[in-house]
């Protein structure tokens, strides 16, 4: 059984060869910056307000009471 080499797929947001000094980085060498999503669920500045949980202990309910069943335990 051969297995066949795969190539790679070239994403196009690789850096570029074409200049002759490599130390020379322009922004499209980088990925573009996907865009902060415009909801209430999204972090914003400003002070930490303490004393406040993020996710609250909710204690689930205890199970009903084991009834007895002819005088078993």
């Amino acid at each position: 059984m051969t297995i066949k080499n795969r190539k790679l797929q070239d994403n196009g947001y690789g850096p570029s060869i074409n200049e002759d000094d490599s130390s020379k980085l322009g922004l499209e060498d980088y990925r573009p910056i996907d865009p902060v999503p415009s909801s209430k669920a999204s972090v914003k500045p400003g002070p930490v307000e303490h004393g406040t949980p993020l996710m609250p202990y909710i204690p689930k309910p205890s199970p009903p009471p084991i009834s007895t069943i002819d005088g078993l335990p």
